[in-house]
């Protein structure tokens, strides 16, 4: 016969909690950016020659910025797409997004190995972690405003 009691609070108390139900547009909306993000870096690395300018100081610093730039967003979107609720923590999701962010430049260099005209730097490895480690202060300051602008709860 089928117990149809109603649960007690000692069986809700031994049951384990569960995890909210996420949608898969949800993940979507997390994580697409980032891969997009990544595929147009990978494109961009992909260019036998990009186009420069007349300058060599300028072209040199339009370059090298643009690599801060690329890494800035990719690490804002790798610590978005991880979302609120990563399981290890909120210093373990700023942690993992900047090491998936300088994992991808350090593959992205190696590629560039193979593209004619293109050669790895280890100096661009360096640019782009840094790159990726100011979007990630950037998602942390922004985090503690959003924080601070909130109004007090307590009773």
């Amino acid at each position: 016969m089928i117990d149809q009691r109603a649960p007690s609070t000692a069986d809700a108390a031994a049951a384990p909690p569960r995890a909210p139900k996420r949608s898969l547009y949800g993940v979507l909306w997390r994580i697409l950016p980032a891969v997009c993000w990544a595929v147009l870096i990978f494109v961009m690395s992909a260019q036998s020659e990009l186009p420069g300018l007349r300058s060599s100081l300028l072209d040199l610093l339009l370059k090298k910025g643009s690599h801060f730039a690329e890494y800035f967003v990719l690490a804002v979107l790798l610590h978005h797409a991880l979302g609120p609720r990563f399981p290890w923590g909120a210093r373990a999701r700023y942690v993992v997004a900047w090491s998936i962010a300088v994992l991808y430049a350090a593959t992205d260099e190696f590629h560039q190995s193979f593209v004619p005209g293109r050669t790895p730097s280890h100096l661009d490895v360096m640019i782009d972690a840094s790159g990726a480690i100011l979007g990630l202060v950037c998602c942390q300051l922004a985090e503690w405003w959003r924080v601070a602008r909130q109004p007090d709860r307590r009773p």
